[in-house]
């Protein structure tokens, strides 16, 4: 609080470099530091540290695997992630619009998309995709007179080079978090090989909310983009061993 005053709130810091501010982001290094040689990166709580990369268009176009992130549109209602007794993610008519190409289900990775969208991802060939079924409850004239489809697949990728185990919580099943200062996940091209030809697999760890990662394809993502069907997502490294 000294080295930065204003950064003062309430007994709490903060201070965030963005993209361009050196000056900020030296000093974080330096607070960091400071933390680390007094030993509070040991200490539950005490500090956060948090780096979120900036990704351009060539960065996504280059990476050969992404990682499916939470989606601009976004389910967030309380009752979001529930589903029926015969394992179909529940949508209210009255949020199942028209206008929807693919969304996601707060907090969970779990992807919804149209029919529309699905025609054009079955069109493209894509190896190893499912798209299982969404039930729709209650009645609302801005519904879709079109269906809604879980985006799903049966392929299952090996552990990441980079995952470790969340000891945070005694989680039921264990739960796993990227171990990477830009939260990208690693893998082995021999293992890849292994598992053969993909375009969208689940992650074999179940992540932060205790649920396995949809990862795809550059091809599936290029689809998307040529077809503009909005998709967040973050480059996956393949290390060349």
């Amino acid at each position: 609080m000294r080295l930065r005053p204003e950064g003062e709130g309430g007994g709490s810091f903060h201070l965030e470099a963005k993209p361009g501010d050196e000056e900020s982001a030296r000093l974080v290094e330096h607070i960091v530091a400071l933390c680390n040689e007094n030993g509070l990166d040991k200490v539950r709580g005490a500090y956060s540290y948090l780096v979120l990369p900036h990704y351009e268009a060539p960065d996504l176009a280059s990476a050969p695997l992404l990682w499916l992130l939470g989606q601009k549109r976004m389910f967030k209602r309380m009752d979001a992630d529930q589903r029926d007794d015969r394992g179909r993610l529940v949508l209210p008519a009255t949020e199942a619009k028209p206008t929807i190409k693919l969304a996601s289900i707060f907090p969970k990775p779990w992807i919804v998309i149209s029919e529309a969208t699905r025609r054009i991802l079955e069109g493209g060939g894509l190896a190893g995709v499912k798209f299982d079924e969404v039930a729709i409850r209650g009645r609302s004239v801005h519904a879709s007179p079109e269906p809604f489809w879980e985006l799903s697949t049966g392929v299952i990728l090996p552990k990441m080079v980079n995952s470790v185990a969340d000891t945070t919580v005694d989680w039921d099943p264990p739960r796993h978090r990227v171990h990477d200062p830009y939260g990208e996940p690693h893998y082995r091209q021999s293992e890849l090989q292994v598992v053969g030809a993909f375009d969208i697999a689940h992650t074999f760890e179940r992540l932060t909310v205790g649920e396995p990662a949809l990862i795809i394809s550059q091809r599936f993502y290029q689809i998307c983009l040529r077809n503009r069907i909005p998709l967040e997502a973050q480059p996956v490294r393949v290390d060349p061993v």
